[in-house]
């Protein structure tokens, strides 16, 4: 019982990243994502509170598999947002790769007539 909620404890309070919206980036263009970033929180203050070599090994461990185990989830959910993110800026914004390559396309076209519309929503 004593161990259960010791458990619960460093759970609750363990390091943890999260995932959160970098607010210092400015986006080139209108873009309806956010650029994520990976933040952590902790409290370091269970390990010193600890009355034994066992206990304060025991809060270590479990921190070390809670900080990992929010660290992949979050760094996953940061990787897939910032990925999105990314294809929304490089699709939308003029100077996105995207952009350039209908108008480079549009420009090699010329010569022959046809034209690619560039602001058609649907293809």
């Amino acid at each position: 019982m004593k161990f259960s909620i010791l458990l619960i404890c460093i759970f609750l309070s363990a390091c943890a990243f999260y995932p959160a919206v970098d607010n210092n980036h400015t986006p080139k263009c209108n873009l309806i994502t956010k650029r994520l970033t990976l933040d952590v929180e902790g409290d370091p203050s269970l390990i010193n509170s600890s009355k034994s070599p066992q206990d304060a090994m025991a809060i270590i461990t479990a921190t070390v598999a809670v900080g990992a185990v929010t660290a992949v989830i979050s760094g996953s959910i940061v990787l897939v947002g910032n990925a999105i993110h990314w294809i929304e800026q490089e699709g939308t914004c003029d100077d996105g790769i995207i952009k350039r390559a209908i108008r480079e396309l549009n420009e090699s076209l010329q010569p022959s007539g046809a034209v690619l519309d560039e602001d058609q929503d649907e293809f």
